[in-house]
């Protein structure tokens, strides 16, 4: 009957789980957020204009509509259920039913509804984690993704015809990806307010929404209540009728329950009908009818009430209120609400980082690789242009007493040998590379610092290996007795047996590359001025335990400042010279070494001060001074994220492109100081110095 008092589980279907002696009047209702109690069927699985409101006009309501289907469908269900057990059901009738009764429902209004309003939870969740959202975008990597580039161009092309650019597409990717990568904070507090507007507005609508969009589909259905996919799979099940649990089957708010082919039961309308593999409806507390696929085997009917209600979203009805059922009580929800969460899950889940999980403070600063792990090798050491054999045997003892314990933790078997040496630039050289080709090891340049500690690269019996060479510096202070020297000096040794280590995981992970020429030309040529950071970056962070931590971030500190400082003493008045002499190759020896050292000593003062949860800047800002100056402040921490994704995929390396998409930073570096690199498959590896960059001094020259 028609009027305000609506039915989601209509009135002559209640009747069947009535409780006794009650003239079919009362039934109990467990509400999940209520006590148990007993109601009125006229006034149970109702809600006030549940459907539609009075009709101003004399139409036809969506509630008149679902009436007017209640009656041949009523005189179904009770020939259906004065069937015996065991009989066999029609399957069309079976099938029309479980769709009437399951379509209804406010359990598929509920869920809906609850669905809808995580939709814009989760999108905000997603935008209030800006992780997320640069990973939604393509802004999580170190270079671009096609995601990136795909939203990139359908911007790019409103302004800008592909076939006129004089520059290769990647070039203009790779800038358009770093500028994003650099403003995408600023840029998501500007765009914050709109969106946040946005979704409260979404949630202010999500109920009004829901039974909007649950109308709409009831209301095609009364008008073409013809087959559909969901109803054509019911009707090709067999159906039979069963007996229900001995204490009384429930009333579920969702009516039909499913079951998968793993046995997990679900809410019939939300469960993949491919999956399903039986279907159950209560018919009455007594009986129940099952539509199984016919391969499948009959569920255990026992559990009924228990799948029931935890399929149940809000509430289930029962004919008794024995303990049996009270128990149920606590399970409303379960299944129904997982089914819910997974589906949003899964519709954000493309759009999730897929962050590493963080180390404890107890773990070791490496992933472990216990299988790669020996202590059973031996090693030489050598003191070149100095000392004796009693000078030898007291350092041989040090050096063991340093490399046994790491040895248990780092794979180490690659050291070759180690060497102190007298003439540090000379001991590098004099190492037998044991394989053709290979260059000249060159140390720092004077002017920038001392170079005092190596790994050279050689080669024994196919097998890639370590050799370090010490300057005499470290030989002292290792041996002169000064317990803040000799702590320095264990720093400086372990960050290089790290390298060592560093050649195990490499080999592990990618057999063969290393000592390999990199293919692509450009690619070695960024690769050459980036390699070295990536190694300092990890060794930083597995040495920073020994030594004075706040000295060594201090020193590492100001050699990064300083090599910020030659940007402007010794690159930029390259680059105006480079205006009148067209010496490429002598604007890039000069500028290279800069960009390296940047790398370099960005990447060990990053690394040190990851590893002991420090910052990377000074109290009096020098360091923040610096970057700013040079254009670079938003580059450092994006530097660091990289380097640190690429710390946590140790021994893990999919591909050697893991090291060669870091290059970008060395191209990031070059654009700052108004020189561009790129390559061509047609021209080749090219580097362009816009005349803009130096416009403004060749104007006062002239």
């Amino acid at each position: 009957m028609t009027g305000p008092n609506q039915h989601h589980i209509p009135v002559f279907y209640q009747k069947g789980f009535a409780i006794p002696k009650s003239r079919a009047r009362e039934i109990w209702v467990f509400n999940r957020d209520a006590e148990p109690q007993i109601g009125l069927i006229k006034k149970t699985g109702s809600d006030d204009y549940f459907y539609s409101e009075p009709s101003s006009d004399g139409t036809a309501t969506l509630d008149d509509k679902i009436t007017e289907i209640e009656v041949p469908l009523s005189n179904d269900l009770r020939a259906i259920r004065e069937q015996e057990i065991g009989e066999r059901v029609d399957a069309e009738k079976a099938a029309t039913i479980v769709m009437h009764l399951s379509s209804r429902t406010s359990h598929l209004r509920g869920t809906m509804e609850t669905g809808m309003r995580q939709l814009p939870e989760g999108a905000s969740n997603m935008f209030d984690d800006p992780d997320n959202l640069a990973t939604m975008i393509g802004l999580d990597q170190s270079e671009p993704s096609s995601r990136f580039n795909d939203h990139f161009w359908n911007e790019a092309q409103k302004f800008v015809d592909e076939k006129d650019l004089t520059v290769p597409k990647e070039l203009i990717e790779k800038i358009a990806f770093f500028l994003a990568r650099e403003n995408f904070s600023t840029a998501l507090d500007n765009a914050m307010p709109t969106f946040t507007g946005m979704f409260h507005s979404w949630l202010d609508q999500s109920s009004s929404m829901a039974r909007q969009s649950h109308n709409e589909v009831l209301s095609r259905f009364s008008s073409d209540p013809g087959p559909n996919p969901r109803h054509k799979y019911l009707t090709e099940l067999d159906w039979s009728i069963a007996e229900a649990p001995s204490d009384g089957a429930i009333l579920p708010d969702c009516v039909v329950v499913s079951i998968s082919a793993d046995g997990t039961a679900s809410p019939f309308m939300h469960i993949d009908r491919d999956d399903t593999k039986c279907v159950i409806i209560p018919l009455s507390s007594r009986k129940l009818l099952i539509g199984k696929d016919s391969a499948a085997a009959m569920p255990e009917l026992t559990l009924f009430n228990e799948m029931a209600a935890r399929s149940s979203y809000d509430f289930f009805l029962s004919s008794s209120g024995e303990k049996t059922i009270l128990q149920l009580h606590s399970l409303i929800g379960e299944r129904a609400t997982l089914v819910i969460d997974k589906a949003i899950d899964s519709a954000f889940s493309e759009y999730m980082p897929k962050k590493p999980e963080r180390l404890d403070a107890d773990e070791p600063l490496a992933p472990e690789q216990a299988d790669n792990t020996r202590c059973d090798f031996s090693y030489q050491l050598a003191l070149t242009d100095f000392g004796n054999q009693e000078t030898a045997d007291n350092l041989g003892k040090q050096i063991k007493s340093i490399i046994a314990p790491l040895a248990q933790v780092l794979p180490l078997h690659r050291l070759e040998g180690i060497s102190f040496a007298y003439d540090y630039p000379a001991a590098l050289n004099s190492v037998d590379r044991g394989y053709e080709n290979a260059r000249p090891v060159e140390t720092m340049d004077e002017s920038i610092g001392k170079g005092i500690a190596k790994l050279v690269p050689v080669k024994r019996e196919d097998e890639v290996k370590g050799w370090l060479v010490f300057d005499i510096l470290v030989f002292d202070a290792l041996t002169n007795g000064d317990p803040k020297q000799v702590e320095w000096a264990i720093h400086v040794i372990v960050g290089r047996l790290v390298l060592v280590a560093m050649m195990e995981w490499i080999e592990t992970a990618l057999p063969g590359t290393q000592l390999q020429p990199i293919e692509n030309e450009y690619d070695g040529w960024l690769y050459d001025s980036l390699d070295a950071s990536l190694s300092a970056y990890v060794a930083s962070y597995i040495s920073s335990g020994f030594g004075d931590v706040e000295e060594i971030a201090d020193t590492s500190r100001q050699m990064l400042c300083d090599a910020l400082g030659r940007i402007k003493e010794i690159v930029l008045p390259a680059r105006l010279e480079y205006r009148y002499s067209g010496d490429l190759d002598a604007l890039l020896g000069t500028t290279m070494p800069v960009i390296q050292h940047i790398l370099l000593f960005s990447a060990s003062l990053l690394g040190h001060c990851k590893a002991i949860g420090i910052s990377a800047f000074d109290e009096d800002g020098n360091l923040s001074n610096a970057l700013t100056e040079n254009g670079l402040e938003k580059w450092f921490p994006l530097f660091q994220n990289d380097l640190e994704k690429f710390r946590q995929r140790i021994g893990e390396w999919a591909s050697f492109d893991e090291f060669l998409s870091l290059g970008i930073h060395v191209e990031r570096l070059l654009w700052q100081v108004g020189m561009v690199p790129w390559y061509s498959t047609v021209a080749g590896m090219r580097v362009e110095i816009p005349l803009e960059s130096d416009a403004e001094h060749l104007v006062k020259d002239q």
